[in-house]
């Protein structure tokens, strides 16, 4: 199965998954120079999809779709990662997959570790990583110019209407397909970023709500939890799913000044403008832009594929936050310690 001769020059990519982010991965793909994009693999498609005006090809048998490809791009359902990341790795395909990396971290270790043993490179999608938006947000964190963080809040709402959870046989919904609700799907990106800033943890405590789903099998829709640091620094999660407009905000407390973030505008703000700045917005100093996020990961992650950078590091940093976004969810009712 395993191909021994991995020289081919020219970067051909394939992607798992026909949905509507497979398609946006696509439309990426196609912009990158260099690259050439072989198509989809689906046992269920039956019909070529088409992206910028020309139609791509749906492969129905996976060996025929790994044969044609460099590098295998993962955007199916979240409980299918962890099994084609590796089905790809054995037919000597570098992998990217789309977050969560996959439904348990005992799965996504097994993929790392067979990216190792073939000596191919695995990587995850870590939007904010990448994003200006977030990383002014991690040399503020990181600057030691305002004392000691105190606590940080991450407050997020995200639409997503009955649709979304009964498309596709309702999978979503499905914690053996999912891994979950709103922590897991929606919000991975964030807890992957902030826990990477804010250090070791020393103990957490969560809860979830408004479950949906197959009984045995439900998800949350609402998800609190709080997250103290071995630096002391508190991270408060209030996470739901709304049938209204998605919207975001991050409160950072740090010993001399406070920031705060709302759907990608970066604010700062002294303690004792604190109430006022609630009322009245004083400085805007940076906005959100998604546009070309997802598409400078993909670049980054040629970069890596082309120079041989295999130290697995942004992939061993999702397996870490997945073994985080465990200990939440297994702690609805009492403090977990993470040794």
């Amino acid at each position: 199965m395993h191909k021994t001769n991995n020289s081919r020059k020219k970067l051909l990519v394939g992607i798992i998954g026909t949905g509507q982010f497979a398609k946006k991965h696509a439309q990426y793909w196609i912009d990158i120079p260099g690259i050439s994009f072989m198509g989809f693999y689906s046992a269920k498609e039956k019909h070529d999809i088409r992206i910028k005006n020309k139609f791509y090809k749906v492969y129905s048998k996976f060996e025929l779709f790994a044969r044609e490809c460099t590098i295998i791009d993962i955007v199916n359902q979240n409980y299918l990662h962890a099994k084609f990341a590796i089905m790809s790795l054995k037919y000597n395909c570098n992998v990217i997959l789309e977050k969560p990396i996959a439904t348990n971290s005992e799965s996504a270790i097994k993929i790392l570790q067979t990216a190792k043993k073939y000596n191919l490179y695995v990587g995850s999608i870590s939007n904010y990583f990448h994003n200006h938006y977030f990383k002014k947000i991690a040399s503020t964190l990181t600057c030691n110019k305002y004392g000691k963080l105190i606590d940080c809040s991450l407050n997020f709402s995200s639409y997503r209407d009955k649709k979304y959870y009964d498309a596709n046989k309702g999978w979503r919904k499905d914690n053996s397909k999912s891994g979950g609700g709103v922590l897991i799907q929606q919000c991975f990106h964030h807890i992957d970023f902030l826990s990477f800033f804010l250090g070791d943890i020393e103990y957490v405590k969560s809860y979830g709500k408004d479950f949906i789903g197959p009984q045995g099998f439900e998800i949350e829709r609402s998800f609190f939890g709080l997250i103290k640091f071995k630096n002391g620094a508190l991270l408060n999660l209030s996470l739901t799913t709304t049938d209204k407009k998605s919207k975001e905000s991050f409160i950072f407390n740090f010993d001399n000044a406070s920031f705060f973030v709302n759907s990608g505008i970066f604010y700062k703000f002294g303690f004792d403008k604190y109430i006022a700045f609630l009322k009245k917005i004083i400085k805007k100093i940076f906005r959100l832009n998604n546009n070309n996020m997802i598409k400078s990961q993909l670049i980054f992650h040629i970069e890596n594929i082309l120079k041989k950078d295999f130290s697995y590091s942004e992939f061993q940093k999702s397996i870490n936050t997945l073994k985080l976004v465990e200990i939440l969810y297994a702690d609805y009712k009492e403090t977990h310690t993470m040794e």
